[in-house]
């Protein structure tokens, strides 16, 4: 979310896809990441929109975040504080 929010957006909606095994996505894990989940949703404001689960070896999440702007921060017009 910090990486829309300092650009000047307003985040809604996000995805994460998850990558995992029985063991890394046991059922004390999942309610674990689902509580944390929930509580940046309430915080933020923002709404979860969708995403994916397949088997895997290692454990891997990725998050899509999607917001709006009426005046976005673009990088080369950053300056240094």
């Amino acid at each position: 979310i910090s990486d829309i929010v300092c650009k000047g957006v307003k985040p809604k909606y996000y995805f994460i896809s998850g990558s995992g095994n029985k063991k890394t996505f046991s059922k004390s894990n999942l309610l674990k990441i689902s509580k944390s989940l929930n509580q940046e949703q309430n915080k933020y404001k923002i709404f979860l929109s969708g995403g994916d689960t397949v088997f895997s070896n290692k454990l891997s999440f990725t998050i899509t975040s999607i917001g709006f702007a009426n005046n976005i921060i673009y990088r080369n017009k950053s300056k240094p504080f």
